[in-house]
């Protein structure tokens, strides 16, 4: 799609019926509880006192959807990065859109998981 074509549904007026989100995913997040509490600054020059011990609990993935009209981020962290978490982030955005918004456009790159073959079939393609 042209670039002029993505940066219409970024500056045209919508209407009341249309929303636009902007989705990506961010992967390998990697969460590190540490093994004792961060102790807040004291008063004077005692700074933030942060564990350097943490444990490794794996990586996850946040798929996430912007919405351009409101600013509101709605988003779903998997272990995987596949269309059938990809599908998860559809199916939450579909669940929170108002049954008065009929015409959902979503904008995203062209990584496999947002064109594959479960992708097309749950959007009825």
């Amino acid at each position: 799609m042209p670039v002029n074509d993505i940066c219409h549904w970024y500056t045209a007026p919508l209407q009341p019926h249309e929303v636009v989100f902007c989705l990506d995913e961010k992967t390998s997040l990697q969460p590190r509880p540490r093994s004792n509490a961060t102790r807040p600054a004291q008063q004077g020059l005692v700074p933030v006192r942060l564990e350097h011990e943490y444990k490794r609990k794996g990586a996850l993935n946040l798929f996430a959807a912007f919405n351009i009209n409101t600013g509101r981020l709605t988003g779903v962290c998997r272990p995987r990065k596949r269309q059938k978490e990809f599908i998860d982030l559809l199916k939450t955005i579909d669940g929170e859109t108002p049954p008065t918004i009929t015409d959902i456009h979503i904008i995203c790159d062209n990584v496999s998981v947002h064109h594959g073959k479960e992708v097309r079939k749950w959007f009825g393609c």
